[in-house]
C-alpha cells in the first residue's frame, strides 16, 4: 500500500500517478510530506470504491486531479475539493456520474478546466452553484439529452466546449446565449446515435469570437448549414478552423468562401463541385470520401497538407492520396482503402502530383 512507501526519497515529487494500483481508497495522509508539494495526482483503474472528505487534507499546491475509469466510485463528497484551494483542472473521466453537483466547486476560484467526459451523466445541478471561473468545459461522450437556456448560467467564461457524442435532442436557440466568449466549440455527432438536434445559425450567434467549430457526423443538420451565408460570416468573422465531415452537405456552404480559414476539413460528404475559397492562410484541408472530379490550384493552400482521394476510371478501387505542398512543389504518398482491387502505387501518385503542377488542376476522387 503507499503507506509502506519510504516517501521521504522522493522529496522532489511533483507529479504522482497512480493506475491499476487496487487501491480501493485514498488518504493525503497515505503521502506523508510530499503531499503538501504535489502539484498534479492521478487515479487511474484502482477499483476506488470511496473519497472522504479529507482524502486532499492538505494538498494545499495542488492544481491539477484527474480521476478516471473508476467505475466504482461515488460522487465526490463536496467537502473534499475544498482541501485543494488552488485547483485549475479537475478530471472526471468514465467515472459513473448521472448527476454532478456544480456546488461542490464553489470553493475552487481558480479551476480553469473542467472535464466529464466519458460519465453516464444526464444532468448537472447548478442549485446552490456560484458563477465558476471555468474556461473549459468538456462534457463529451456523456447521456446528455437536454440543454436549456440555464445550463450555461454558471460558466460565463467559457472559451471552450466539447459536447461531442452526447445524445442532444433538445436545446432551443438560445441555449448558448449565457456564455458569449466562446471561441471553441466541438459538437460532433455519435454515428452510432444520428438522432440528434439540429443546429442553426441562431445556436452560434452569441459567438462573436468563435474560432474553431466542428460538427462532424451532424446528417441532420446539413440544410440549415448548407444555408449559411454571408451574414453568418460577418457575424463570425474569426472562425479559422471549420469541420463538417460526414454531415451529407452536396454543395460548399456559402459562408466558406468568406472566412480566412487556416483548416476545412469536409470528408465523406456527398461534393461534387468545388468553390473557390477566400482562405489564403489555409494549410489543412481533408476532402476525402467526396465525389469531386477536380479543383483548381488556385482554389488551394499555397502550402500545408491537403488529404485528396484518387480513383481514375479503370480503378474500381479508391486508395487515399495525402499532398503536402511546399516551396519545392507537390510531394504525394499515398495509402489504399481497405477495398480497392487495382490500387495506385507511390511512384503513381508522384506522377500524378507532377501533372497537377502542369495542368494547373488537383483532381480528386473522379469515379
Amino acid at each position: 500500500g503507499l503507506s509502506r512507501v519510504n516517501w521521504t526519497r522522493f522529496s522532489s515529487l511533483r507529479s504522482l500517478s497512480i493506475v491499476n494500483g487496487q487501491l480501493a481508497t485514498f488518504e493525503s495522509t497515505q503521502l506523508g510530506q510530499v503531499a503538501a508539494r504535489l502539484e498534479q495526482l492521478c487515479f487511474q483503474a484502482n477499483n476506488l470504491t470511496s473519497l472522504s472528505n479529507t482524502s486532499l487534507a492538505g494538498m494545499t499546491a495542488l492544481k491539477r486531479l484527474l480521476i478516471a475509469d473508476e467505475l466504482r466510485l461515488p460522487p465526490v463528497p463536496s467537502g473534499m475539493l475544498a482541501q485543494a484551494p488552488h485547483l485549475e483542472q479537475l478530471v472526471l473521466s468514465n467515472v459513473k456520474y448521472s448527476n454532478f453537483s456544480l456546488s461542490t466547486l464553489n470553493t475552487l476560484s481558480r479551476l480553469q478546466s473542467l472535464s466529464l467526459h466519458g460519465s453516464p451523466l444526464t444532468t448537472l445541478d447548478a442549485l446552490g452553484s456560484t458563477q465558476l471561473a471555468v474556461t473549459s468545459l468538456n462534457l463529451s461522450d456523456t447521456m446528455l439529452t437536454s440543454l436549456s437556456p440555464t445550463f450555461f448560467l454558471p460558466f460565463p467564461n467559457l472559451t471552450s466546449l466539447d459536447i461531442s457524442h452526447s445524445r442532444i435532442v433538445n436545446c432551443p436557440n438560445n441555449t448558448f446565449d449565457a456564455i458569449p466568449l466562446l471561441q471553441t466549440l466541438r459538437w460532433d455527432v455519435d454515428p452510432a446515435f444520428p438522432e440528434h438536434v439540429a443546429v442553426t445559425a441562431r445556436h452560434l450567434e452569441p459567438f462573436q469570437h468563435l474560432v474553431s467549430l466542428s460538427l462532424d457526423n451532424h446528417q441532420a443538420s446539413a440544410p440549415s448549414i448548407e444555408q449559411w451565408r454571408v451574414q453568418f460570416a460577418q457575424r463570425h468573422p474569426q472562425i479559422q478552423s471549420f469541420s463538417g465531415a460526414s454531415i451529407g452537405l452536396t454543395r460548399i456552404p456559402p459562408f466558406l468562401q468568406h472566412l480566412n480559414l487556416t483548416a476545412l476539413h469536409l470528408a465523406d460528404n456527398k461534393l461534387t463541385t468545388w468553390a473557390k475559397l477566400k482562405a489564403t492562410q489555409l494549410t489543412s484541408l481533408t476532402l476525402v470520401g467526396n465525389q469531386l472530379e477536380r479543383i483548381p490550384l488556385n482554389s488551394l493552400p499555397a502550402q500545408g497538407v491537403v488529404e485528396l482521394q484518387w480513383a481514375p476510371a479503370a480503378s474500381p478501387g479508391i486508395p487515399y492520396s495525402s499532398c503536402t505542398i511546399g516551396s519545392t512543389g507537390w510531394r504525394c504518398t499515398c495509402s489504399n482503402n481497405t477495398r480497392p482491387t487495382n490500387p495506385l502505387q507511390p511512384s503513381d501518385c508522384e506522377v500524378m502530383c507532377t501533372d497537377y503542377v502542369v495542368d494547373k488542376q488537383v483532381y480528386a476522387g473522379m469515379v
